[in-house]
């Protein structure tokens, strides 16, 4: 048994993995570590207790001392000026070594994990390109090109601070990740991030607490669902809000829905969604005996 830990700029997400590439049990907490970040250029206090009291929950579950595990940190934990000193903390305080990873390493973890959950659906990743877009980085990859660019849903949200004001923006801000889409051959586009999950769990007819990452796997989305969806979410009223899509999420996930959109206007591939992403190919790797070559930034 082996338990990663992807700690990104929203969430955090661990796994357990047993040796046939089976997924145990899974835990996940929205912590946003990416908030603020554009101004500050540190991860918040209020994230770091969130953290934290996170991690203490997360112990409770899986027992840190008794099972082997890893810890990753990305997107903002690459820019943020106290991301070594929390890491630090992390370790005195639970034991878990975290490793600050490129985003190049992460795109090829991710499309472990991307790769080991179409095998389970019975399809084919060949000419599959996933795209990952997080709080504070989006990774696009195939069997193998990988490339980071930074476009977060939040960093990119905190700097118009308007979801109208980001959307009259959108085209510049996504012009370099959309063109590397574009040059790569793609039959089948592979979506794995919470906005993409949230959407196609919101048309299962699941809301946040109900969401099931295994009914969510292989669902297909519709171009034109990602403007219907839009205008659905920009018009839920707070409580329905809360119920659908989490506290505090509905402006994130209509930026996400905003940003997707363009990079995937122009394109005729299949557009499918899956839960797993990089936690889950932490644990591909591991098994394969090669994570220790991804830990690297």
């Amino acid at each position: 048994m082996f338990l990663s830990i992807d700690l990104g700029s929203n969430t955090i997400r661990f796994a357990v993995m047993d040796k046939n590439l089976r997924i145990i049990k899974v835990y996940e907490k929205i912590i946003g570590s990416a908030k603020g970040v554009n101004k500050s250029k540190e991860i918040s206090e209020i994230c770091i207790q969130k953290l934290t009291q996170t991690l203490k929950q997360a112990d409770e579950i899986f027992n840190f001392k008794t099972i082997k595990h890893q810890g990753v940190a990305t997107g903002v934990w690459r820019v943020a000026k106290n991301a070594e000193k929390i890491l630090k903390m992390i370790q005195d305080d639970f034991s878990i070594n975290f490793k600050i990873i490129s985003g190049k390493n992460e795109a090829k973890l991710t499309s472990f994990g991307v790769k080991n959950a179409l095998n389970e659906l019975g399809l084919s990743d060949k000419n599959c390109v996933f795209v990952d877009m997080g709080g504070a980085s989006t990774e696009i990859a195939n069997e193998h090109t990988q490339a980071s660019f930074e476009l977060g849903i939040i960093t990119t949200f905190e700097k118009f601070n308007d979801i109208f004001s980001l959307k009259q923006n959108v085209k510049e801000m996504t012009k370099e990740a959309k063109s590397f889409l574009k040059g790569l051959k793609r039959d089948i586009i592979v979506l794995t991030s919470g906005v993409p999950t949230t959407m196609a769990s919101f048309k299962l007819g699941f809301d946040f607490s109900s969401y099931d990452r295994k009914k969510i796997n292989g669902y297909e989305l519709k171009k034109d669902d990602f403007t219907t969806l839009f205008d659905t979410f920009l018009n839920l009223d707070e409580q329905t809000s809360v119920k659908i899509l989490g506290e505090d999420r509905k402006m994130l996930v209509l930026a996400g829905i905003a940003l997707l959109e363009e990079i995937l206007s122009d394109e005729n591939a299949k557009i499918i969604v899956v839960d797993d992403g990089l936690r889950e190919g932490m644990g591909v790797a591991y098994h394969a005996k090669i994570l220790d070559n991804f830990l690297k930034f």
